[in-house]
């Protein structure tokens, strides 16, 4: 299949830039995307790109099969005019019909490249970007045990698996820690995040948690003074990179969050690798951003019949931050949850949700993750934690 379908004279879409991702597109006027399935034959991301769009008023098309879980009110399209940005815009016109999911806006698209995806992009250039950012606020950001300059290692150069022909390149593995300047003994915290490519608002939600905790309020200031928090913005750079939905170039057919307790995926055993030997393989809290597509609320991912002590406490104090926190119990034994919570004993260990109302954005993804940490700081101030204040 080639790398650049031309669909109608003069118009292009590309698919061969950071997150791009499409199986095929056919038409003119009427444009139908048909997304790769790179797991479980199901899909819930693809991402287009054309710079002959502007002036135009196109209607997209998406065929319903196979989607992993289309619900009335999910968001499943927008666009903007660069990758890394916050300014996604919703089509004015979007319906879930029988067959297919169809989209359009009443007003022409502006000249230049215009971005068009399942959810706002965040491009792994943006996780570069990011990671840079963070590594200068050298007062609180160090590397670990196992990175230097917050790298731990890189992938191995491999085919993108999507039938585009292109390599995926030798991403780096990110990691550092983030601390106070009080000398003692401290809580150790795991922040991780995009263990599933396609689940952009989690990755927003995780780039404000970070942000709120470097950014001076003298809440954030009290918890750097009583964690070390371990940061790991990107647990599968090259499936982010190719545009996968949950897992990666070098095996698709496997789920990235079901890998935890295997040795035999490159990045989750090197993640797994740095994480023991960065916190001595004991945590207080793990909490590992994500995004769901069939609930519209943030909520946190439990073990079954583990939602007492810390795991209640918290789910308190995010209700008192928006009242659509809530907790579901699920037994994943193979996650990365589970990995912190039986063999790093942690005591409170999740997968923070973010849901795909139509109606929220990249602001509203960025505010509760600046709740997690604000909530996490009621914990500690609620005496929680046993080297609190």
């Amino acid at each position: 299949m080639a790398l650049v379908s031309r669909v109608g004279v003069g118009t292009r879409y590309e698919r061969d830039f950071d997150q791009g991702s499409f199986a095929a597109i056919e038409g003119t006027s009427s444009i139908r995307i048909t997304p790769v399935k790179h797991w479980n034959s199901q899909w819930a991301w693809w991402a287009v790109r054309s710079n002959e769009l502007g002036g135009a008023t196109p209607t997209f098309l998406i065929a319903k099969a196979d989607h992993l879980n289309m619900a009335a009110g999910e968001r499943l399209c927008c666009w903007a005019i660069a990758d890394d940005t916050d300014a996604w815009n919703d089509f004015d016109n979007v319906t879930i019909g029988e067959t297919d999911l169809e989209f359009s806006n009443d007003s022409a698209f502006p000249a230049g490249v215009i971005y068009v995806a399942a959810l706002p992009l965040y491009p792994f250039s943006r996780v570069q970007r990011k990671v840079a950012q963070w590594m200068s606020y050298t007062s609180r950001v160090s590397d670990t045990t196992s990175s230097t300059d917050g790298v731990i290692d890189a992938a191995t150069p491999r085919s993108a698996g999507d039938g585009s022909g292109r390599t995926a390149p030798a991403l780096s593995f990110y990691g550092f820690k983030i601390t106070g300047d009080r000398v003692g003994n401290k809580n150790k915290a795991i922040l991780s995040s995009f263990n599933h490519p396609s689940e952009t608002p989690g990755v927003f939600a995780f780039e404000s948690a970070v942000d709120w905790l470097l950014s001076g309020a003298a809440n954030a200031e009290t918890l750097l003074d009583w964690f070390e928090f371990y940061v790991y913005p990107c647990t599968n750079p090259q499936g982010v990179w190719a545009g996968y939905f949950r897992s990666c170039p070098e095996d698709a057919t496997r789920d990235h969050n079901r890998e935890w307790d295997a040795n035999d995926l490159e990045c989750t055993t090197a993640f797994r690798a740095a994480m023991t030997a960065d916190t001595g393989g004991t945590i207080d809290v793990g909490l590992d951003y994500h995004s769901y597509y069939d609930n519209t609320d943030i909520h946190g991912n439990v073990q079954s019949g583990d939602t007492g002590g810390n795991y209640g406490y918290f789910n308190t104090e995010m209700q008192t931050l928006d009242a659509d926190f809530n907790l579901l119990e699920e037994n994943i034994t193979t996650s990365l949850r589970y990995l912190w919570k039986d063999t790093y004993s942690a005591s409170l260990a999740m997968s923070i949700e973010q849901g795909l109302e139509l109606a929220r954005g990249v602001a509203e993804y960025k505010t509760y993750g600046e709740n997690t940490m604000k909530a996490l700081y009621e914990l500690l101030n609620d005496g929680r934690f046993t080297y609190g204040p």
